[in-house]
Parts: C-alpha cells; structure tokens; sequence
C-alpha cells in the first residue's frame, strides 16, 4: 500500500513539475516517507537496505525535478532583473526630462565657477582664482605657513546651504589640514562654524543643518600650511 501511495505521489509530482517545481519537490519527498520502515518516518532520510531500488527509483526521478527547480529560479531572477533594470531605466528618464527632479537628485555644485582667495600664497602659487567643478591633480592653491590659513568662496549671493565636500592634497601632508573647520558668513564677517574635523583626511563631506550665507570658508584654527584639491558647496 505505501509502495503505490509512494508510486501515485511521483507520478503526480512528475506532472506538475515544470510549472510547479516546488509543490512537487514536496511532494517527492512525502513520496520517499512512504518507502521508509515506519519507524524511520520521522524524519529520516537514509533508506533502508531493503528500499535501495525503490531509492534508486526515487532519485532518478528527483534528477529532471531539481533541473526544473534550478530553471524556475533562474526564471524569478531573470524576471526580477529586468523589472529592476525597467525601473531605473524609467526613473532617469523622469529626472532627465524634469529639470527641478534633476537638481533634487543631482544638485549642482553652488561653488562651481564662482571666485576665492586665500589667505597667502606660496612662491608660484596664486591666491585667487575660480572654484572649478573637477579635482586639481594634487591641489589647486597653497598658503605659506601661518597662524590659522584660510580660502573663502564667494557665492555672489545668500544661498540656503547644507553641505560642503572637500578633497584635500592627493599627493602628500594630509596632516597638515587637521583640524579643520568649515564657517559660513552673510557678510563675510560674521561666521558661523557649521563642520568641524579634528583628523586627516582624503575626502570630507560634512552636512550640516540648512545656513544661509553667500561666503564659505575653510580654515585650520592652528599655525600651518592650507591647500585643497577640490572644494564644493551644496
């Protein structure tokens, strides 16, 4: 009686198994229960001697079962990839046709084009120029070493700020720019601190709660030597 029970649920899982490979796993392994000594029904998965050739039986016929599992999964995942690459393909479209979605998620760089000066230059080096959107290759100004070195940029007008990155030296002396402090001012003369580091880096991208100025200035509240590779206000 097991063994036909057994038989009856194979050939059921048989024909299910393209289009419901998991009910039919299921089904399979109810199906190798009934060819177990009932005292191993539990749970048990090795067969008894006696069972080796309905076990044999069962596993030859669990081999195109586990190919169809391994086909409907790998069905899922392409399914889920293209619908994951429809939807980023739908959501940039959507940003690049709308200009006021572009800048919510790409923002431009408020200090791209506008002026700075610094508070010394180094031998060649200038104090003045325009703040570029790219990294210098190692650095684009460099004071002399003085008591608490500055650059400020002027943003031509009062902008709601929240965030300021800035790529220090590539080459060498991170050090130098530690600690350092990131101020905000409407006039130029009264700042308001807004970041603060107090240890070397390569890139720092400090948020900070939304300020309104027009100036942003970097500095190192100590005696040293300042020079960046890239500076942008958010």
């Amino acid at each position: 009686m097991d063994r036909r029970k057994a038989r009856r649920l194979s050939e059921v899982a048989s024909s299910i198994a393209e289009d419901d490979p998991l009910r039919a796993l299921r089904l399979r392994r109810k199906a190798l229960r009934y060819l177990l000594p009932p005292g191993q029904r539990g749970g048990a998965r090795v067969l008894d001697p006696t069972e080796a050739d309905a076990g044999e039986l069962l596993s030859a016929l669990e081999r195109p079962l586990r190919s169809a599992v391994r086909r409907w999964v790998a069905g899922r995942r392409r399914q889920v990839a293209m619908a994951t690459l429809g939807i980023g393909v739908c959501a940039a479209a959507l940003v690049a046709a709308v200009p006021g979605l572009r800048r919510t998620v790409f923002p431009p760089n408020l200090a791209a084009g506008k002026s700075w000066r610094a508070s010394s230059r180094l031998d060649n080096w200038t104090d003045t120029g325009i703040i570029s959107d790219k990294a210098a290759p190692d650095l684009f100004f460099h004071t002399v070493g003085e008591d608490a070195p500055w650059i400020i940029v002027d943003l031509e007008k009062v902008r709601r700020l929240h965030r300021v990155e800035i790529t220090n030296r590539l080459d060498c002396c991170r050090d130098r720019a530690q600690p350092l402090e990131v101020g905000i001012s409407k006039d130029g003369s009264a700042w308001k601190r807004v970041a603060y580091r107090r240890i070397a880096f390569r890139e720092w991208n400090p948020s900070f709660d939304p300020t309104e100025g027009r100036f942003v200035r970097v500095r190192i509240p100590r005696p040293s030597l300042l020079h960046l590779a890239r500076l942008a206000v958010y």
